[in-house]
């Protein structure tokens, strides 16, 4: 079955949703690279099945999404984030980084996207070291703290500094091939930040929290979605 709402990528999202599904059905949470966890500690054997199962569950409440038109399920995007944080926490000392990092500022997107400003900030709180993700952690910080300042976590209105922020950032990485400039001239952290864990969805998320706190509120719809990445 076929669905068109405004661009390809949707049908991207979707048929990437639908594999991790699939594949965890068939093959267990273990079947992604690097999941060979024989030798560390149950703490992160825990926290690493957790995290595939929070996948499954976002993957499916993903498909159910945009079969539907409707907005993602929120508790699938906190329960993923948690998992993330844990995930995070229990990464061994010697794997800690920039992934770790990435776990966190996931997390915040998806709190988020699933409304829940507050949420964001608490995270954001957890952790005070972003040394290797400096650029998407910055906009994710300026972005919650100009949420949670206002009287009510409301969208940001159309001229605020924030707004001009968050395009640049978008801009650079609806990009077809990725961020349109040399190696040399991007920030220092532009060549970590490409390890988010997709691109695609690294994307889908950042269109959601777009739609979500600085678009005028309208009904969820995926063309107006995916519109954002070709306007």
């Amino acid at each position: 079955m076929q669905f068109h709402h405004g661009h390809p990528w949707c049908e991207e999202f979707l048929g990437r949703a639908e594999y991790i599904v699939e594949r965890t059905k068939r093959d267990g949470p273990f079947w992604g690279p690097g999941t060979s966890l024989r030798s560390e500690s149950a703490e992160y054997q825990t926290a690493v099945f957790d995290l595939a199962n929070a996948n499954f569950k976002l993957a499916n409440a993903l498909i159910a999404s945009i079969r539907r038109s409707e907005p993602i399920a929120p508790v699938a995007l906190l329960d993923s984030g948690v998992a993330l944080i844990q995930n995070a926490d229990q990464t061994p000392k010697g794997h800690r980084g920039m992934p770790d990092q990435s776990d966190y500022l996931t997390a915040t997107m998806y709190a988020l996207i699933a409304n829940n400003a507050t949420r964001a900030m608490q995270i954001l709180k957890i952790r005070k070291g972003y040394k290797r993700t400096q650029h998407w952690h910055g906009l994710l910080k300026a972005l919650v703290e100009a949420l949670c300042a206002q009287e009510s976590a409301s969208r940001l209105s159309a001229n605020h500094p924030v707004q001009k922020q968050f395009r640049a950032f978008f801009d650079l990485w609806r990009h077809p091939l990725g961020p349109p400039i040399r190696w040399k001239d991007a920030p220092n952290d532009m060549d970590d930040i490409l390890a988010v864990p997709s691109r695609f969805y690294f994307l889908l998320w950042l269109c959601m929290v777009r739609d979500r706190w600085l678009e005028p509120d309208q009904p969820w719809d995926w063309q107006r979605l995916m519109g954002y990445l070709v306007e």
